[in-house]
């Protein structure tokens, strides 16, 4: 049975937290942005806290976004110059990143109260309901966000249909740390990709893709994050200090992390072509339920498309067809260690 709750109010609304709950896992999501407010697992350690997050929903709201757990839409990563052609029209967008739209903008999905209920014995659906020029997007797009928990897995889909042709291109944001709020260098991760996009001074792909055999973003043989990342690398050093980057999948099994320390590990599956791996380059003074963050205390493991793919004729636009319902669907599956 799924408990809900009151979390808090936005605005004078209310949003609600639900509880999903196995004989492992302990998973609380929220209708401020769709959002993972909590993942907790049972280790032999004792149940431990593996993602960021805050515990009033006043934290999500206050100052720059944080993305914590949240839902990103309508399209994830960056559009160069927050704009875009499409069907012959030019759409404008905010710049909230320099140059660039990041996450949908200043008012992006993670800001968004979505309606929640629940679905089925262990699962919650979110739905949004996002106008025609939403964002600066065309159409209007009708999302739902469904997470399921079953025993030692936790899927989320991302299901949308739309009245006319416009982009679709979420993902999850959760940020995850094994280890307390440490600093996550321990962390073993690998990644199921044999290229990466490197991306030029403004953060955006340049169209390549580039091998990672031989670089520091060669992950394909399991390695700690700390091993190379500070590496004297160009494209470390283009997206401060660490990884940031856009990985090419090599199947439907995008990565496997491993923190030993607390006896976890968790697979990442999608269907989507790409991943972002992240490691909290910029989380220096930021805050969580742990306290003031360090540098890379955290990292993300984003499933999309290929970042401003709108904008770049080598990679696969993420259309959304008028009328057509396109769904995606990311599933974490964790254990404990032997």
């Amino acid at each position: 049975m799924v408990k809900q709750e009151t979390f808090g109010h936005v605005n004078g609304k209310e949003v609600r937290v639900f509880t999903l709950t196995s004989d492992t896992l302990c998973v609380r999501v929220m209708e401020l942005g769709a959002s993972i407010q909590s993942l907790k697992m049972k280790t032999a350690h004792g149940e431990k806290e593996l993602t960021l997050g805050y515990d009033t929903v006043d934290e999500y709201m206050v100052g720059k976004p944080s993305y914590y757990g949240a839902s990103i839409g309508r399209v994830a990563n960056r559009i160069g110059d927050a704009k875009f052609s499409l069907g012959g029209k030019t759409y404008t967008l905010t710049a909230n990143n320099a140059s660039n739209c990041l996450h949908g903008g200043f008012d992006g999905y993670d800001r968004r109260i979505f309606a929640g209920k629940s679905v089925g014995d262990n699962a919650v659906a979110f739905t949004l309901n996002s106008p025609d020029g939403d964002q600066g997007f065309p159409a209007a797009l009708t999302l739902t966000v469904t997470y399921t928990l079953n025993g030692n897995e936790l899927s989320v889909k991302y299901a949308a249909v739309s009245d006319a042709d416009t982009l679709f291109a979420p993902t999850n944001h959760a940020f995850f740390n094994f280890d307390d709020g440490a600093p996550v260098y321990d962390t073993e991760l690998t990644i199921y990709a044999s290229a990466y996009t490197p991306v030029n001074e403004k953060l955006l792909p340049t169209g390549e893709a580039r091998a990672v055999k031989g670089t520091p973003f060669d992950f394909t043989v399991s390695k700690k994050i700390g091993k190379d990342i500070h590496a004297q690398d160009e494209q470390l050093d283009t997206v401060g200090g660490g990884f940031d980057h856009n990985y090419v999948l090599d199947g439907t099994h995008a990565a496997t992390a491993v923190g030993k320390k607390a006896g976890v590990k968790m697979d990442l599956y999608c269907d989507l072509p790409s991943m972002q791996f992240y490691s909290g380059n910029f989380l220096e003074n930021e805050r969580c339920r742990y306290g003031v963050l360090k540098k890379h205390t955290a990292f993300c493991l984003e499933p999309q498309f290929f970042p401003n793919a709108v904008n770049t004729p080598a990679f696969e636009t993420p259309l959304l067809k008028a009328g057509e319902e396109k769904a995606y669907t990311f599933r974490y599956v964790f254990n404990t260690l032997d």
